[in-house]
Order: C-alpha cells, then sequence, then structure tokens
C-alpha cells in the first residue's frame, strides 16, 4: 500500500527523529492514531474507526429533487467537496470515488451496504462492481447535474466501509 501521511503524522515523526529521545506509550498511541485515521481516510484501515473522520453532511437526508432548479456550480461545488473524503467532482457534472477491497466478497457486502442505504435516503448512485473494486458515481438526473443532496449520499456511502 503506498500512501502519503497525514502532515501531523510527518511531523510527529520528524520531531521524534531530531530529538532521538525515548517514545513514550503517549507519543506511540498518538502515532498509532494519525497512522490509523490517514490510512481510514484513504479507504483502508479499520473500519470502526472512520466514524471519527465523517463530515457533518452524513447527519442529513438527502432531499428529491422535482427539477427546475440549477446544478450546483464552482464555489459551492468546491465548499461541498471540501467535506467529503477523496471524492472527485468531474466537470462539474458529478461526482466519483473508488474503493478498494482485498478480495470479491468484500466489495460485494460492500455495494449492498450502499445500495440498501441509497434505497432508504432514495438516491441512487451508478455502481460499477469489479473484483476487489467498486466505483460510484453520482449525480441528480432530473436536473444532469450536481446537488447538496449528492454530496450528502457521497458521505453517507463513505460511511459504508
Amino acid at each position: 500500500m503506498n500512501v502519503s501521511m497525514a502532515p501531523e503524522l510527518e511531523k510527529f515523526i520528524t520531531e521524534t527523529r531530531q530529538s532521538d529521545k525515548y517514545i513514550s506509550a503517549e507519543a506511540t498511541l498518538r502515532f498509532k492514531f494519525f497512522h490509523e485515521r490517514d490510512l481510514v481516510c484513504r479507504g483502508y484501515g479499520h473500519p470502526s474507526r472512520r466514524k471519527y473522520f465523517m463530515s457533518e453532511l452524513v447527519d442529513k437526508t438527502c432531499m428529491p429533487c422535482r427539477g427546475g432548479v440549477p446544478p450546483l456550480k464552482g464555489e459551492a461545488l468546491t465548499r461541498l467537496q471540501a467535506q467529503l473524503d477523496n471524492w472527485e467532482v468531474v466537470d462539474e457534472h458529478h461526482l466519483e470515488k473508488t474503493y478498494k477491497f482485498p478480495d470479491f466478497r468484500q466489495a460485494l457486502d460492500f455495494t449492498v451496504r450502499v445500495g440498501e442505504m441509497a434505497e432508504q435516503q432514495g438516491h441512487h448512485p451508478d455502481i460499477y462492481l469489479a473484483w476487489g473494486r467498486v466505483e460510484i458515481k453520482i449525480w441528480t438526473h432530473k436536473i444532469d447535474g450536481l446537488t447538496e443532496s449528492d454530496f450528502i449520499l457521497a458521505a453517507k456511502i463513505d460511511q459504508q466501509l
């Protein structure tokens, strides 16, 4: 797994190396926390820890779009995207993210959880399932673009890990 470390983790390691002191139990726990947070935020690590890194979007509910509203553009997209973990806004039209899993079974289980949650929200993403990989695309079809509900759904999908 080739992922970069969180800035806090890099700072901690640098300070520890420079001081060349004995690493206390507290420092070791801090290291483990930041390292795990770094991995979880990138789609790795133990899912039970993911709850500590969720945005406030997960607390909201998707609202059905009745049409006639313009899709979000520019700054509004940037502001909402900043609350998500590694979701791409593609051409100001849709959200996209790929999740990696060690095998087909875990990818399938995740897909089922996402499908059940999407059905509860009444907002349905495009899902592509392959061995060890799930790709998800989200947009509001009625307006052929993005609404806040798309970002809410993205945050709730991340919570399914």
